[in-house]
């Protein structure tokens, strides 16, 4: 605490409300009465929190006194962790539609819970689609290099492994 409040000394109060926000978040997710895990606003809330905060903050704590420093940053530091923010989303998602049977008995009622399996596993899917999306948006705005394009060769075109999703823990 003494360190980061040493860093907002030096650099402003944008670094102490995002690390503010992010404690909050880390707190609500898995504490007090009502802990956001057991919500459909966890895989959401927590993607946010992990990346998009912590890029902003890397972002933040790196330019803010920089020449080239513009209020742009927010909006550009959103843009290059999107690929990211899916990405723990959907990791958060498939930890829940796998445990979604045991997670009813013990009272967490996740975004799975509610979509089923099927508009899960649909949801699963199109959350990586946004994430190549933001790759390819970052990369034509400039925010990131072009070879990161490169990253499309990863795209499986045979969507029919979803459903086999669990398979291997069961």
């Amino acid at each position: 605490m003494i360190s980061g409040l040493y860093l907002v000394y030096l650099s402003g109060w944008p670094l102490l409300f995002l690390g503010g926000v992010s404690f909050l978040v880390g707190y609500c997710y898995s504490g007090g009465p009502y802990p956001l895990l057991k919500t459909p606003l966890g895989e959401l809330l927590s993607g946010l929190a992990m990346v998009l905060n912590i890029v902003l903050l890397g972002v933040y704590i790196n330019i803010y006194n920089a020449p080239t420093y513009d209020n742009w940053f927010w909006l550009t530091g959103s843009i290059v962790s999107l690929p990211a923010v899916f990405t723990i989303a959907n990791i958060m998602l498939a930890n829940n539609i796998c445990d979604k049977d045991e997670d009813v008995v013990i009272g967490r009622k996740t975004l799975a819970y509610y979509l089923g399996t099927k508009h899960s596993l649909t949801l699963l899917q199109i959350n990586y689609v946004f994430s190549y999306l933001g790759l390819i948006l970052g990369a034509i705005l400039g925010y990131l290099p072009w070879l990161i394009l490169l990253s499309l060769f990863t795209v499986k075109s045979d969507l029919s492994a979803s459903p086999r999703l669990c398979q291997s823990t069961q």
